[in-house]
């Protein structure tokens, strides 16, 4: 949503995709900057419903990957049946992206695969109000979002987990405020990724500005029981628009933590 302005944040909630099918745009950056190839992904955020997408990561020369929506890390090689990881709800800053929505999250698949299973939350600028909720998503199916409270500060715990052919297992954990939320979803999941993304949502299609979430952290962030550095491969993801302009940058990996800053909406 590049040029269109959020209406009433339980519509601009409603539409918003986000873990299912992303719009992930992966692009490869020459070392002058352009990007050159790219795959988008649809995320849809909404009241109840919210929708994300799967992406294809391609290294670029500089030794980034880019992606028009996502920012944080991706693990693969491997055969992922558990990722887990913890967050502070990020405040957003709606003076200076008064329409604009950050989700941060952990899934399996996503990268190189169809499907996306995730759970997370999201801060939102709607008009300048900001609004935060919860929300899990099973993609091709569209996201759910959660009843249970959810304010900037509060920390949370999230654990997916393949339980069985097709099956999985979400949970969200607010800590700050004591409520947990189990979700089971059937999905063919092919097992191909993890990760941990702060990401931009999309709604009809376009991708929506990034809300202003300064520098938010991940911690303790395993796959398959393991501190996400153990995978055999694990690559930073850039946030960055096809003209180039990056929007949000990971800082370097310490066993399952990391952070990630805004740049640009």
């Amino acid at each position: 949503m590049h040029d269109r302005r959020l209406r009433q944040r339980r519509t601009m909630i409603g539409a918003i995709a986000l873990g299912s099918t992303l719009v992930f745009a992966v692009a490869t950056i020459t070392p002058a900057g352009a990007l050159q190839h790219s795959h988008r992904r649809n995320h849809r955020h909404q009241i109840p419903h919210t929708s994300s997408q799967p992406g294809q990561l391609e290294a670029a020369r500089t030794r980034r990957t880019i992606s028009q929506n996502w920012s944080g890390y991706v693990a693969s090689g491997g055969r992922f049946t558990d990722v887990s990881g913890s967050w502070t709800v990020p405040s957003v800053d709606c003076s200076s992206t008064p329409n604009g929505v950050v989700a941060l999250w952990v899934g399996i698949d996503g990268a190189g695969s169809k499907t996306v299973e995730q759970t997370g939350t999201f801060s939102a600028c709607d008009q300048g109000s900001a609004s935060y909720a919860a929300w899990y998503e099973a993609f091709p199916a569209a996201s759910i979002i959660l009843p249970n409270p959810v304010r900037p500060g509060d920390n949370m715990s999230a654990t997916v987990k393949n339980t069985g052919p097709q099956t999985f297992t979400l949970v969200l954990t607010n800590n700050s405020q004591g409520w947990t939320s189990t979700n089971n979803i059937q999905v063919r999941g092919r097992l191909v990724s993890a990760e941990a993304i702060v990401e931009a949502p999309s709604l009809h299609g376009q991708i929506v500005p990034l809300a202003n979430f300064g520098t938010a952290g991940f911690s303790n962030v395993t796959a398959n029981g393991a501190p996400l550095t153990s995978a055999r491969s694990v690559v930073p993801v850039t946030m960055a628009t096809l003209s180039g302009v990056v929007k949000a940058v990971p800082s370097g990996l310490s066993g399952g933590s990391f952070s990630v800053s805004w740049r640009h909406a």
